[in-house]
């Protein structure tokens, strides 16, 4: 059931990421993985930060994730982007101090507070997610969820259903890599709504927007569910430094340490310099790779966006088509090699369009849009 109508003081105040740094940024969070569970470091210790740094991890971590899947390129091992989910998913119980903060700004609405289940008897819970997030299926005590920011698209099935193996990243369903449980029931929850759901309902999130944020309750003891940790303390400590160095240790990121590169003996005399002249660069730069040029291969053109050796150079296109969606059509993009066919009409003009790679590839992924180029090179 979802209730609307939900009037809170946090409403506002949390709907900002930067804001709600600064507010709570301090509070100590366990850095936890997609079973809920506090990762562990090399002493074998739960993992623990700021809530600033788990924040700013989970946007860098996310961010990781969508380069890696709009490349299309199978990851290492070794790149925990590829295997970890990051969740922001604490209760009152572990976290008193964060949870007496946060107690300021919100209450629960009036059919909330006359369920029994919820009237000191079981515990408070908050949730924030980065848009591909998820919490893949299982079921708990009956339970409530504010949204504050962002929306949420849920997923259902009844308590008598089978445990769904294996569990996956809600997202997926969205994205149509995996195949939704038969019987499954979806439902998008936005900003100032209310979901409940009884005891025993199996369930799935995905964060359909980058600060997707939740306070609520469930039903039941924390312990029931291995989430019985130690209490944090109302604040971290830990130097900026020494939190990225856990968030490595934990797993969470590679290390960034650089090794030294190679320079070559490019001086000065070795520039050609063409005196403001784009429209001669652009002609010669055609010249020099004409052989390589393939019709048919958008990789042939687009070669003057590359951002980076692991990344193609086809990436940035993707990057403008998910801001086209997500600011003029207002939806949820759709993966990388996805070809749109809802007929969504648009007009789109590419200004200094290079030798039509872009377009190229609109063209192919959006072939309901209106495409217009033009260039400075003769």
């Amino acid at each position: 059931t979802i209730f609307s109508g939900w009037n809170s003081p946090a409403l506002e105040k949390w709907a900002n990421k930067g804001n709600f740094q600064s507010y709570f940024g301090e509070h100590e969070q366990y850095i936890k993985g997609r079973d809920v569970q506090p990762l562990k470091d090399a002493a074998g210790k739960h993992c623990k930060t700021s809530t600033e740094t788990l924040i700013d991890s989970m946007s860098k971590l996310f961010s990781a994730k969508n380069d890696a899947a709009n490349r299309g390129e199978k990851m290492e091992k070794k790149d925990t982007t590829k295997e970890i989910d990051l969740l922001f998913f604490t209760n009152d119980k572990e976290n008193p101090h964060f949870f007496e903060s946060l107690s300021k700004d919100y209450s629960p609405p009036a059919p909330i507070e006359k369920l029994d289940v919820f009237n000191n008897k079981g515990f408070r819970v908050f949730s924030a997610m980065e848009q591909g997030s998820s919490h893949p299926f299982h079921f708990h005590d009956a339970a409530w969820l504010g949204q504050v920011s962002g929306s949420r698209l849920w997923y259902f099935l009844p308590p008598d259903t089978p445990k769904v193996k294996p569990k996956v990243n809600g997202c997926e369903y969205l994205y149509g890599r995996v195949p939704l449980p038969s019987g499954t029931t979806a439902c998008v929850q936005e900003a100032g709504e209310v979901m409940y759901f009884p005891s025993k309902w199996l369930h799935s999130t995905c964060a359909l927007e980058p600060w997707s944020v939740g306070i609520g309750g469930q039903g039941g003891s924390p312990n029931v569910y291995d989430q019985g940790f130690e209490q944090l303390l109302s604040k971290h400590d830990a130097s900026e430094a020494a939190q990225k160095d856990k968030m490595e240790e934990c797993g969470v990121f590679k290390s960034e340490k650089q090794t030294p590169v190679k320079e070559d003996n490019i001086t000065e005399k070795d520039w050609k310099w063409f005196d403001g002249n784009l429209n001669e660069y652009y002609n010669k730069l055609e010249r020099d790779e004409h052989e390589k040029r393939d019709p048919n291969v958008i990789t042939s053109y687009a070669v003057h966006r590359w951002m980076g050796p692991e990344k193609k150079t086809l990436t940035h296109y993707q990057l403008v088509r998910e801001a086209i969606y997500e600011h003029v059509i207002r939806r949820f993009p759709p993966s990388a090699e996805t070809v749109a066919g809802d007929g969504v009409a648009l007009r789109v003009f590419d200004a200094g369009c290079g030798l039509g790679a872009g377009l190229m590839w609109f063209e192919q992924h959006e072939p309901s849009w209106e495409l217009v180029g033009h260039t400075i090179s003769e």
